[in-house]
C-alpha cells in the first residue's frame, strides 16, 4: 500500500510524505542493530498488556522496519500488510478490537492466517513538528472486545514518548559527537598555529556560543606526585550555566565552585592532559545536583600548559528514564519470588527508593473507617528511622482528596508548603523535606497508599509518579495475588475436611450395611480402596486440585499399604492430571495388596522396585517384584484384574508377567493425556 499523509477537515494535508520520510531519514535509525533500550521498551509494553507481540515500528518506505520486537522474529515486512501504515494516518492512539470486524483488515494475510492477528493498539511515534514517523504497538492473536483502559492507553503512549526520546538522544548525541570531532580539529589548530587560529577566530567563537551542549576549556593542576588536585575554567560557553547550575565560574577552580566534587572528574581530566588521549564517557556527579553527563575531552594547546576541552551534555533525565524502566522490569522478577507481605512491600520499597534516591518509600492500607494507615514494610535510607507500623491518617495532614478522589498528595518542598506548623515539624524531624503519596484501589475496593520521601526539595515531575503508579499497581497486585492463594489454601484445607468427613461416613455406611456378610475380605478391599482414593485426594489437595507429582503419588499410596523402605522409588519428575492421580493410585493400591497377600511384599526379604521414564511423550510406569514366591496367573479375574488391566487412565497399555522370580507389569500412556487434568 502506499502511505498517503493525513488531512485535516478543510482537506489540507497535515503533513507531507516526503517530509516524513526525510525526518525519519535525520534519526539514521533504519537498519541498525538491535539496542537493549528499545527491546525493553517493547518488552515492558507486552508485558503491561499481557500481550504475545509488541513492536517499536517505523514505516520506511515500501517496507515497515522493526527496531525492536517481541514475538514476531523478524526486522521487516512489506508495506502493503502493515496495520502500523494505517495506524500513522490517525491524529491519536489506534485500537482495534477485532481486526476481522474491521473493513481495512478483513483481507490482511496477517489476520486471514490461521493463528492470525486479531487484536491492535499502537500510539504514534512524533517527531516535534508532528510528523509520524510510525508506532509503538502490541498485538494479540485473540481479539479484545473491550478494547484497552485508560491505564492502559497511558502507559502505551508514555513508552512511545520513550521511544521518541531515545531516538532524538540518538540523533543530538550523533551530531554533538561530530560537532565536538569538528571542534577538537579547530582548537587544536588554534592553539597550535597562531595564524590559523586569528583566521579562524570568528568561526570559533560563533561555535562555541551557539552549542547546545555544554563547552569549557579548563588548566588543570597537578601536585608534586603528578596526581591531579584542581582544574580552572578559562574558557565557558552560554550553555555551560545551564547544563552545571554553576555560576560565575570562569576564572574559577572547581574546588571553589563544587568541594566534594569527586576526584575521579580530576583524574580523567589530569590524563587527558598528560597523554593527549581524548575520552568519551559517561559519569554521574553528585555535587552537581546528582547530574549525570555525557562528556568528551581532549587536549588543547601545547603538552606543557595542561589544557583540556570539554564538551559535554546533560543526559539526567534519559539516564533516570532508563533507572526508572529498568527498575519496573526488576521489580516484576522480585516481586514473584517473594511469599510473604513483608517481602513483598520491603523488597518493592527498596527498589523504588534506590531508583528515585529516595530517604523512605512504603506501602500502606487505610482502614475501611479512614482512621488509620498500617504500613507493611517501608525501606529507609542510612541514617533515616522506619515508619512501619499503624498511625492516624491525620499525621500526613489532610489526606480527603487521596480518599475520596484518587488523587495523589504531592509536595516539592514542606517547608514552602501550606502544611499546619506541628505536621510540618513532625515531618521535618523525619528528615522529609519532599513527599508523594499515591492512592490505589486495592482488589476488594479499599484504598493503599504508596509513598516517597526526599531529603531535599524536588519537583515530582510526570514520569516519577507515573514510575510510582506503576510500582504501585504492580505492589498492589502481588499483595492481592498473596491473598488470594492464601484464601484458596484455607477453601483447600476446608474442601479435604469435608471430603474425608464424607470419605469416613461412606467406609462406616459399607461395614455398618455389610457387617452380617461372613466373608468381610470384600468389605475390606473396598474400604481399602477408599483409603487410597483419600490419599490421591489429599495430594492432588495439596497441589491446589490441578495436579500432583508422580513421586508423591506413588510414595503417599505405597507408604499407607507398607513400610516405604520396602519399596525402590526411581524416575524423572513428572507432573499428573487429575484423573491420572485417581487412576494411578487405585492402580498402586492392587499391586500393593497383591503383593502383600501372594507376592513379594508376602515374604520378609522382599522387595518391590518401582520405575517410571518418559520416551518420545509415553510415560511408563514398571512394577518390579524381587525375593519373593514365584508369581503364578490367578485362576478368576475379579474387580482388582480389571483394575490392573485398565492401566494407567483406564485406556489399557498393559503389559503383565508372572516369572519364576516374581512377578512384573509394565504399564504405558501418552505423557498429554496422563498429564490433562
Amino acid at each position: 500500500m502506499n502511505v498517503s499523509p493525513a488531512r485535516s477537515q478543510s482537506g489540507q494535508a497535515d503533513w507531507d510524505e516526503r517530509d516524513r520520510l526525510a525526518a525519519l531519514d535525520r534519526y539514521g535509525i533504519l537498519d541498525t542493530p538491535r539496542e537493549s533500550e528499545f527491546d525493553d521498551i517493547v518488552r515492558l509494553a507486552a508485558d503491561t498488556f499481557g500481550a504475545p507481540i509488541a513492536v517499536v515500528n517505523l514505516i520506511a518506505s515500501g517496507r515497515q522496519w522493526f527496531k525492536a520486537e517481541v514475538g514476531i522474529g523478524a526486522r521487516e515486512l512489506p508495506l502493503d500488510v502493515s496495520i502500523c501504515a494505517h495506524a500513522i494516518l490517525q491524529n491519536d492512539t489506534m485500537v482495534i478490537p477485532d481486526t476481522r470486524l474491521d473493513e481495512r483488515f478483513v483481507r490482511n494475510p496477517l489476520v486471514t492466517a490461521t493463528n492470525g492477528l486479531r487484536f491492535y493498539a499502537g500510539a504514534l511515534l512524533k517527531t516535534e513538528q508532528g510528523l509520524p514517523l510510525g508506532t509503538l504497538c502490541v498485538l494479540d492473536r485473540e481479539p479484545r472486545p473491550q478494547g484497552i483502559t485508560d491505564h492502559q492507553r497511558l502507559t502505551l503512549e508514555v513508552l512511545a514518548r520513550l521511544v521518541m526520546t531515545q531516538l532524538e538522544m540518538r540523533r543530538v548525541i550523533g551530531l554533538q559527537h561530530a560537532h565536538g570531532t569538528q571542534l577538537e580539529a579547530e582548537m587544536r589548530q588554534r592553539h597550535n598555529a597562531e595564524t590559523a587560529r586569528r583566521l579562524a577566530d570568528d568561526r570559533y567563537r560563533s561555535l562555541f556560543n551557539s552549542l547546545d551542549a555544554g563547552f569549557c576549556i579548563v588548566e588543570v593542576a597537578f601536585d608534586t606526585s603528578g596526581a591531579a588536585t584542581d582544574y580552572r575554567f578559562l574558557e565557558i560557553n552560554p550553555a555551560f550555566v545551564r547544563q552545571t547550575g554553576l555560576i560565575d565560574a570562569e576564572g574559577k577552580w572547581m574546588r571553589e565552585l563544587a568541594p566534594n566534587h569527586e576526584q575521579h572528574w580530576f583524574d580523567v581530566y589530569g590524563q587527558v592532559a598528560i597523554t593527549g588521549e581524548a575520552v568519551r564517557f559517561e559519569n554521574p556527579a553528585k555535587a552537581l545536583n546528582d547530574r549525570w553527563y555525557d562528556v568528551h575531552a581532549f587536549r588543547v594547546g601545547d603538552v606543557d600548559a595542561h589544557l583540556v576541552a570539554i564538551l559535554f551534555n546533560d543526559i539526567t533525565e534519559r539516564r533516570r528514564s532508563e533507572l526508572r524502566r529498568n527498575a519496573l522490569l526488576s521489580l516484576g522478577d522480585r516481586l514473584r519470588s517473594r511469599a510473604t507481605i513483608p517481602e513483598i512491600t520491603g523488597a518493592a520499597a527498596e527498589i523504588v527508593g534506590r531508583t528515585l534516591g529516595a530517604i523512605r518509600v512504603g506501602f500502606c492500607r487505610v482502614d475501611p473507617a479512614g482512621e488509620y494507615v498500617t504500613i507493611e514494610n517501608d525501606w529507609c535510607a542510612e541514617g533515616y528511622d522506619s515508619l512501619a507500623g499503624r498511625h492516624r491518617v491525620s499525621d500526613y495532614g489532610d489526606l480527603t482528596a487521596v480518599l475520596t478522589g484518587n488523587q495523589p498528595i504531592i509536595i516539592g518542598d514542606v517547608l514552602a508548603s501550606s502544611l499546619p506548623e506541628p505536621r510540618r515539624d513532625w515531618l521535618l524531624r523525619l528528615g522529609v523535606r519532599s513527599l508523594a503519596i499515591i492512592p490505589r484501589r486495592d482488589h476488594d475496593g479499599s484504598t493503599v497508599l504508596f509513598f516517597a520521601h526526599g531529603a531535599e526539595p524536588r519537583d515530582w515531575g510526570t514520569e516519577d509518579l507515573t514510575f510510582l503508579r506503576n510500582a504501585g499497581d504492580r505492589i498492589a497486585a502481588s499483595v492481592a495475588r498473596l491473598e488470594a492463594e492464601a484464601l484458596q489454601a484455607v477453601l483447600n484445607l476446608e474442601l479435604s475436611h469435608r471430603m474425608k468427613n464424607t470419605l469416613a461416613m461412606v467406609m462406616a455406611i459399607a461395614r455398618q450395611t455389610l457387617r452380617s456378610i461372613p466373608d468381610q475380605a470384600p468389605v475390606e478391599a473396598f474400604n481399602a480402596r477408599l483409603q487410597a482414593l483419600s490419599t490421591a485426594h489429599m495430594t492432588l489437595m495439596q497441589q491446589r486440585w490441578s495436579e500432583a507429582k508422580i513421586f508423591d503419588v506413588v510414595k503417599s499410596v505405597l507408604g499407607t499399604m507398607e513400610g516405604i523402605e520396602r519399596f525402590d522409588l526411581n524416575g524423572p519428575a513428572v507432573n499428573l492430571g487429575a484423573r491420572a492421580t485417581l487412576s494411578m493410585s487405585l492402580l498402586l493400591h492392587e499391586l500393593s495388596t497383591n503383593a502383600i497377600k501372594y507376592g513379594a511384599l508376602s515374604e520378609p526379604a522382599g522387595r518391590v522396585a518401582v520405575s517410571w521414564t518418559v520416551l518420545d511423550d509415553q510415560l511408563t510406569l514398571s512394577w518390579r517384584e524381587i525375593g519373593g514366591p514365584a508369581a503364578i496367573p490367578p485362576t478368576r479375574k475379579g474387580f482388582g484384574s480389571r483394575l490392573i488391566n485398565m492401566g494407567l487412565i483406564g485406556t489399557g497399555g498393559v503389559e503383565l508377567r508372572y516369572l519364576p522370580t516374581g512377578f512384573e507389569a509394565d504399564f504405558s500412556a501418552p505423557l498429554s493425556q496422563v498429564q490433562q487434568p
